[in-house]
């Protein structure tokens, strides 16, 4: 019958026997992780040694998937968050992390958060596992998952299961910064940065047109003040590129195309 379940019994026992030994070895590596993290982070979730945690920042890019993003560190496991939209200005009320141990899932809930007068924001996974640290520095400090959601708003840490394969479906932030002004573009990409961005930044039309050629970049941010006159030009240029340019300040200038 198409609908009938057969159950596979082996009793060989070499095929019992590695299949154990596969088991054994996974959970060994989980172990070890788990133990060569806490070496790293302390009770409360910040790092031991600023320099070696900002070092592994710097040599692991931030990869996102949809508002969720992970950083792999070097014992092999994920720093995971969020960049939620719509939470600026706001300080979270309520804050479930999720439990040491618990089994996480790409796409499904890791965490919830709640501002006053909204209905909890789930945290969607963006790798599965199993979470081996959480950060308690946010239930003192919620605003942070705000203000800094790519460094000390971080959520958890997980012990990947299925990297290799879902990391297919993460991507970096990656924009291209159209601005002619030295002080502000410095402003505003430690601003996209924080946002965990990764900026190219751009200062004239030849360079302009030569990254819309090369980059990858799904969004392009022109400043209006610092562009002036030639701000329409370079806006033609990248809608002929197929790219969203964002116009305005990055607090929440229009878009247009």
């Amino acid at each position: 019958m198409a609908d009938s379940h057969a159950l596979l019994v082996v009793d060989d026992e070499e095929v019992i026997c590695q299949a154990c030994r596969r088991i054994f070895s996974r959970i060994t590596s989980a172990v070890q992780r788990v133990l060569a993290t806490r070496h790293l982070l302390q009770g409360n979730g910040e790092p031991q040694d600023a320099g070696a945690a900002t070092a592994l920042e710097a040599q692991s890019p931030l990869l996102f998937c949809g508002d969720s993003w992970c950083r792999m560190e070097v014992d092999g496991s994920a720093c995971v968050g969020a960049v939620l939209p719509g939470l600026r200005g706001t300080v979270p009320s309520e804050l479930r992390l999720p439990r040491i141990g618990e089994v996480v899932y790409q796409g499904l809930p890791l965490a919830g958060v709640t501002v006053p007068g909204r209905p909890m924001v789930v945290v969607a996974a963006p790798v599965s596992g199993v979470v081996m640290a959480v950060n308690e520095y946010l239930a003192k400090h919620p605003e942070r998952l705000v203000t800094d959601p790519c460094s000390e708003g971080w959520l958890a840490h997980v012990c990947t299961t299925e990297y290799e394969r879902e990391a297919e479906h993460c991507a970096p932030r990656a924009v291209l910064l159209a601005n002619t002004d030295p002080d502000s573009a410095q402003q505003q990409t430690e601003k996209l940065t924080a946002l965990g961005c990764e900026v190219q930044l751009v200062a004239d039309r030849d360079a302009l047109r030569a990254a819309l050629e090369k980059s990858e970049a799904a969004v392009v941010f022109l400043d209006d003040p610092s562009l002036a006159d030639a701000g329409p030009e370079w806006a033609r240029m990248v809608n002929q590129a197929g790219t969203v340019p964002a116009r305005g300040g990055l607090g929440g200038g229009r878009r247009s195309t």
